[in-house]
């Protein structure tokens, strides 16, 4: 088996689940680093796994005239499944090797910010020498998505917990 042989799981920053089912400091960590193992990924959280992106396809990706089409390069070229919830969901390909068609990152029903931040991450796994840590840069886009959500969900707490008079 090869490296480009083994699969890795992404899951977005701000993910609801995620982000209910850890602590900030966890999530945050993982912000940086992307070490899966390091969070309580629950059955509601949305889970891709991934290999890394072959020399071609990597010529391919740099190729791109700006991030957002080399991060959604990256996507579709590297994920082979989506997981949430009930069950895997396998995005369809026109052949092996080639990236999700159209019609299959429509069925997958993944939003632009999802598809940007997995692509981010893929990309720079993809391109970082196998001896230095992954420290992956930040997407504001994904850094805003994280602050709304972990505030909507800071909240849903305070308000379970407060107290009603009765």
């Amino acid at each position: 088996m090869t490296v480009l042989d083994e699969t890795f799981d992404v899951v977005r920053c701000y993910d609801p689940a995620i982000i209910a089912a850890n602590p900030d400091e966890a999530v945050i960590k993982y912000m940086g680093d992307r070490e899966i193992k390091a969070l309580d990924v629950p059955a509601e959280a949305w889970v891709f796994k991934c290999r890394l992106l072959t020399r071609p396809q990597v010529r391919l990706v740099r190729m791109q005239s700006n991030p957002a089409g080399a991060y959604e390069l990256a996507f579709r070229y590297s994920v082979l499944q989506v997981t949430k919830g009930a069950g895997p969901i396998e995005p369809t390909r026109s052949r092996a090797g080639e990236p999700i068609t159209d019609a299959g990152m429509d069925n997958l029903k993944v939003g632009f910010n999802a598809e940007q931040e997995i692509g981010m991450v893929i990309q720079s796994k993809s391109f970082l020498d196998p001896d230095v840590p992954l420290s992956c840069p930040q997407l504001a886009s994904s850094v805003r998505a994280y602050s709304v959500v972990a505030v909507r969900h800071a909240a849903q707490k305070t308000d379970s917990s407060t107290p009603t008079d009765e």
